[in-house]
């Protein structure tokens, strides 16, 4: 129907008009030559002239359908013989108009569903694709989603190996060996690390370009420094910046300090980092690190000489190893654990001689007031402490030959680190 009326209504009209004389050529020259009645074409039941109404209805619609059966109706009635004794049938030259019209009428409803049904299918493969498009993009976010999932956590899966690896680390390779540690978390750009000599911040280990970095600190200079030295803890730009004193675009983006409150032994400045790392878990990752080692560093001048941290330490260093992990395991949902020895016979220093060469650097012992020994592993979840202490089961005995034995706890089972484990130990 679409070709048709694209040529219009002259368009429309010539190819009726063609196709009608067509027909009445191939019809009447076959009822001619197949049944030439004397009585005439009418006489014929059915006439085969009502194709002609029939196809061209069926084709071209309604009205022509009519003239169509108009015309075969003329046709017939002038077909028959002149003296022809009997008048034509009125219902005969009727039913030529009316079946005509029948089929135009069902045409048009056929061509009337047919666009119906072209726009719903059309509509209908619009909504395909768009649902196609929905379930693409779908696809792709639970492909995300799974890999967020599958690396919840990787950011942070080797940090307690790494932070163990700078505790080993010798003296004079220390604050490189921490800055590495740093750079390579949080990608930094430009930091540097300086040492605390003489009342004076001596550079000891720094990364970017060579030569950017001075040979001392004055923290005078640095809103960012003077911040982090009087709280004792990291700062960082937009902590210190207000409208009514806008910041000094060369100054530091953070500083942490290093060491014992109060007494800071080294000092972290960062220039540069890449925006999208200037984020809190970034930076808490960051002030994880520092805290760690700081907490170390205060156990290791508090004992007076180089400090071995897989060492009895006290417990009140203890109760503050156990008070960080406890906190990082809020903020970050890094578990640490820690592992209450059962006595089985055997006394706190005889089980502790006994795992002292098994444990890592960085598993730290206790002797509790109520006569327990602890020990703490440092991010370290529930499966790696079970691991310990099958390694501690299968290669360490107590001096009577008993097997080690111990109760399991995570940091998040831990209420009260300052009580711990008298008000109770949750098994695991």
């Amino acid at each position: 129907m679409s070709e048709i009326r694209s040529d219009g209504p002259a368009g429309l009209a010539r190819r009726a008009a063609v196709d009608a004389a067509v027909i009445l050529a191939v019809v009447g020259g076959g009822s001619w030559l197949l049944d030439h009645n004397p009585d005439g074409w009418l006489a014929t039941n059915p006439s085969p002239f009502f194709l002609l109404p029939l196809l061209l209805g069926g084709r071209y619609g309604l009205i022509v359908g009519i003239l169509g059966g108009l015309l075969a109706a003329a046709v017939a009635a002038a077909g028959s013989p002149a003296a022809m004794e009997f008048e034509p049938p009125l219902l005969t030259l009727l039913a030529f108009p009316v079946a005509g019209l029948i089929c135009g009428e069902v045409s048009r409803m056929a061509g009337r569903q047919g666009r119906r049904d072209a726009v719903e299918l059309a509509h209908a493969r619009a909504r395909l694709r768009a649902l196609d498009n929905e379930v693409h993009l779908l696809g792709q976010a639970k492909a995300e989603l799974d890999r967020e999932v599958a690396l919840a956590g990787s950011r942070h899966s080797t940090l307690d190996f790494e932070i163990r690896r700078v505790l080993q680390s010798p003296e004079e390779k220390f604050c490189e060996s921490l800055l590495g540690l740093l750079c390579r978390r949080a990608r930094l750009e430009e930091a540097a690390i300086y040492h605390l000599v003489s009342g004076e911040w001596k550079l000891a280990a720094s990364t970017g370009i060579e030569g950017s970095w001075s040979a001392s600190l004055d923290p005078s200079g640095s809103p960012v420094v003077k911040a982090a030295l009087t709280s004792s803890q990291m700062a960082s730009l937009p902590e210190i910046w207000s409208p009514e004193a806008p910041f000094d675009p060369r100054d530091y983006l953070l500083a942490c300090p290093l060491g014992a409150p109060g007494q800071p032994r080294n000092l972290l400045v960062v220039r540069s980092m890449p925006f999208t790392e200037m984020n809190r878990p970034a930076l808490r990752s960051i002030e994880v690190i520092c805290r760690w080692v700081s907490e170390f560093i205060g156990v290791k001048d508090r004992r007076e000489g180089l400090f071995d941290p897989r060492g009895l330490v006290p417990e009140a260093d203890f109760r503050s190893l156990l008070a960080l992990a406890c906190e990082v395991q809020r903020t970050l949902r890094l578990s640490s654990s820690v592992i209450v020895f059962e006595a089985g016979g055997a006394s706190p220093g005889e089980i502790f001689s006994a795992l002292e060469g098994a444990t890592r650097v960085g598993d730290v012992f206790t002797e509790s007031a109520s006569g327990r020994l602890l020990l703490l592993l440092p991010l370290t979840g529930l499966r790696g402490a079970e691991i310990c202490l099958a390694r501690f089961r299968e290669h360490a005995k107590t001096p009577d030959g008993g097997e080690i034995s111990g109760v399991i706890t995570t940091t998040d089972a831990i209420k009260n680190p300052a009580a711990f484990p008298e008000e109770g130990t949750p098994r695991c």
